[in-house]
């Protein structure tokens, strides 16, 4: 059954159930000459955020004395039904699906417990998937291969001839990053 709460410092425009869907409640605004105008009340359009990680997100457009916000719907679900976000806490998926906004795949948690459910779910940016990696998994084996009983000046060199610095080529070889690349 879904159940339907004002969205806290929305109260009286706009509703968020426990389903994840958001709605704007009936109301009057003035129009363009100044008149009252009456808008009805309509289901909100969720938008689908990919950040460069690949990790997708949805919110919705809301506004109050004309000031505009797109706060993401899980946020909003767990602010109306479970209220504010503990200090140290943040919003996670159990399920790991990020457009999935039900209140029963919400909770708060630890960054920690966020960063091991990724890890569960498969959906952690590492590897050639995190925005900021400059390897790819084919370079990352290139490398692991070249220094096998390497000779002295051999990460110099792989950093130079890959175009990264000489510790990037360090943490391969002393396994701290790219440790998923066997």
């Amino acid at each position: 059954m879904e159940i339907w709460k004002d969205i806290p410092g929305y109260e009286g425009r706009y509703k968020v159930s426990n389903l994840g869907r958001v709605k704007s409640l009936e109301r009057k605004r003035k129009g363009p000459n100044g008149c009252l105008i009456r808008v009805s009340e309509k289901l909100l359009t969720a938008v689908t955020v990919s950040n460069k990680d690949g990790y997708k997100r949805q919110n919705v457009c809301l506004s109050k004395d004309g000031i505009y916000s797109t706060p993401w719907i899980h946020q909003l679900v767990l602010l109306a039904f479970i209220g504010p976000c503990p200090e140290g806490y943040e919003c996670r998926h159990l399920n790991g699906d990020a457009t999935k906004n039900d209140l029963g795949n919400l909770a708060y948690s630890t960054h920690k417990e966020n960063i091991y459910d990724k890890f569960t779910h498969g959906t952690i940016a590492n590897g050639e998937r995190h925005g900021m990696s400059l390897l790819t998994e084919e370079e990352v084996l290139y490398v692991r291969r070249q220094l096998i009983n390497a000779p002295r000046g051999t990460i110099a060199r792989l950093a130079r001839e890959l175009g990264v610095d000489p510790s990037t080529i360090s943490l391969i070889k002393r396994n701290l990053n790219w440790k998923h690349v066997a």
